[in-house]
């Protein structure tokens, strides 16, 4: 893979460095994003890590739907679900877990230690999203724990001025979104919020979602900056199918995701500000199944209360420092049908970094390390190095070298469902990536090598063969590399391509065998055009063959086959502010399954009007 790695980098050195009249990557950058806001404020054109970024003119002319469709934009990451709308899904960066990817929502942090499937914010609208940044690779030097594989930092809200979206299609399916967005003397207000109603042609599968987001920003030059953030994702949702793929007319799930929280920014003169954030953050699920003779109810939910301090400051015109401090309070409740199995019990957890950036022109060095300690687990360091160097104008090489954790969740220590475990390590990972991103005036492309090696991950054991009682436990050590490679071009007027392709090889060094739900391939790729006259919107997702968990046989190993999806929109402007539109999803209705056991929605047809 090295090889592959060093040819088709020189191929694209040779190829673009007597490009010198093109745009510099800060002018490029400006152009898609101008910062990079969950590394700290860098521009695209000097980060040491493999970055993608999803704003919402792609996520608008696209008629994404939710989370989900935004994140499978990017190389490297790829969403699964279990069916059809609605349904629990797995998020793997670079083949990390769902458990090990931190989620913000504007810069806060998502956690729920109730649940051991980790945050499922798939389903979150994609009409309140405003951009979306994803890191891939480790970033637990700046943000602990939850960032072992990655971080997903989902910016909400609208430009200013006022939207409306409404839209019906197949089944009677149908969604009503709004959003307003406004300044005044200094204070900025935002709100957003959208209902989905969405079916498909199965019994039990109607799935209703709610979300809001609401902001106000207090900026002035003075000496204080504040604000309040509330945001609020509730779904309802049947599900059609157990994991037998045999009809559950009666099974069904409701979750919350709730945060409300309090930024606050000090400057202390021209170089130096201490941002602080108090928040809440709550999220709660309830499952129900009268037919199910062996779990007919149970319930989760968890609270975490957060105060995060960061002071920054440039020492001179070329050094920034930054020194951050991180306290929380976590609380977990758990009931079956017949019991409370954890009631409200609590840990706390604090951790502190330090970062340092180097920008000397040509090259930028970073360097960071963060100290984490959870109450009942040791306490740990993760270090991270990195470095990017400008060739020219165009082309910027970069490097990392990170080390990175994950802590047992509080729900793994106690396990309700055995024997518990407060001996548990922390999951450990040592990664390094090499890359190069190439800026030019019409074209973007980015080409990532990647490994990382997992140790003390943890697992479920069978402790007691003739009660089947288990427990959690350190017993599995994993390696994953791949190359990841990414395109954007805008060399045809009025027009916008974009590819995206992951080669990944995992292995469970348990079993010698690749880790389950990771394809060795898988590739994005869209195309926007637009006139005066209507937008035209086409992108495709292919994901290659993987092994999954089939329950029903033993050993429970299958090879699921590999899947491609169509979908194709066209918008067609009717007066100055009102668009029509209509989207055909799954095209050529595919019949395929993400997840062993679960169907997935077949050809969908949705007509709608847009105001803004």
């Amino acid at each position: 893979m090295i090889k592959l790695f060093t040819v088709v980098l020189s191929i694209f050195l040779l190829s673009f460095s007597t490009f010198s009249n093109e745009k510099n990557p800060e002018e490029i950058s400006k152009e898609k994003v101008e910062y990079i806001e969950v590394i700290g404020h860098i521009p695209i054109g000097k980060s040491i890590q493999s970055i993608s970024v999803v704003e919402n003119d792609e996520i608008q002319a696209l008629k994404m739907v939710n989370l989900k469709e935004v994140l499978s934009m990017s190389p490297g990451v790829l969403t699964l679900s279990n069916g059809k709308f609605g349904q629990s899904s797995s998020t793997f960066i670079r083949g990390s877990r769902n458990t090990q990817i931190l989620y913000l929502i504007d810069g806060i942090k998502i956690r729920d230690d109730s649940s051991i499937g980790g945050i499922n914010l798939s389903l979150l609208p994609a009409f309140l999203i405003k951009k979306v940044e994803v890191v891939k690779g480790p970033l637990s030097s700046i943000y602990g724990s939850d960032a072992m594989g990655g971080v997903v930092n989902i910016s909400l809200g609208g430009s200013n001025g006022t939207k409306v979206l409404l839209n019906t299609g197949s089944h009677g399916s149908y969604q009503a979104n709004f959003s307003t967005s406004n300044q005044k003397n200094g204070i900025l207000y935002s709100v957003s919020s959208s209902i989905q109603n969405y079916k498909d042609n199965s019994i039990n599968d109607l799935f209703k979602n709610i979300g809001f987001h609401g902001k106000i920003d207090f900026k002035s030059d003075g000496f204080l900056n504040g604000g309040l953030l509330f945001f609020l994702n509730s779904v309802d949702s049947g599900i059609p199918f157990n994991n037998s793929g045999k009809s559950s007319p009666n099974r069904k799930f409701k979750s919350n995701n709730f945060i409300a929280a309090v930024p606050l920014i000090f400057n202390l003169g021209e170089n130096s500000k201490i941002r602080t954030t108090l928040s809440f953050n709550g999220n709660s699920y309830k499952f129900e199944d009268s037919d199910d003779k062996w779990s007919p109810y149970y319930t989760n939910r968890s609270k975490n209360i957060e105060i995060d301090t960061v002071f920054n400051s440039y020492l001179s015109k070329n050094i920034d420092i930054s020194v951050g401090f991180d306290y929380s309070s976590t609380k977990i409740f758990s009931a079956n049908s017949t019991k409370t199995v954890i009631d409200n019990k609590s840990r706390n957890y604090f951790s502190s970094f330090i970062k340092a950036d180097a920008d000397l022109g040509f090259i930028f060095l970073t360097s960071s390390i963060r100290f984490d300690k959870y109450k009942s687990v040791k306490a740990n360091f993760s270090p991270q190095l990195g470095v990017a160097f400008k060739i020219n104008s165009n082309i910027k090489i970069r490097t990392s070298y990170s080390q990175s954790f994950k802590a047992p969740l509080l729900l793994q220590q106690i396990n309700p469902w055995g024997a518990p475990n407060f001996n548990l390590l922390p999951e450990k990972g040592v990664s390094g990536e090499i890359g190069a991103d190439i800026f030019l005036k019409k074209h973007i492309l980015g080409l990532t090598i990647f490994k990382s090696t997992y140790k003390d991950m943890i697992d479920w054991v069978t402790i007691d063969p003739v009660t089947w009682r288990g427990q959690y436990q350190n017993i599995k050590e994993a390696k994953i590399d791949g190359i990841e490679f990414s395109f954007s071009s805008s060399i045809i007027k009025n027009t916008v391509f974009e590819l995206s392709y992951t080669h990944l090889k995992s292995i469970d060094e348990s079993t010698g065998l690749p880790l389950k739900r990771r394809p060795k391939d898988s590739l994005t790729a869209s195309v926007r055009y637009s006139s005066p006259h209507f937008t035209v919107g086409f992108n495709t997702i292919y994901v290659g063959k993987r092994g999954d968990y089939n329950f029903m046989i033993y050993p429970p190993d299958i090879n699921m086959p590999s899947y491609n999806v169509y979908n194709l929109n066209i918008t067609i402007p009717v007066k100055k502010k009102f668009n029509v539109y209509g989207k055909l999803t799954n095209l050529f209705n595919s019949k395929y399954s993400e997840i062993f056991g679960y169907l997935t929605p077949g050809r969908r047809f949705e007509i709608g009007i847009l105001y803004n």
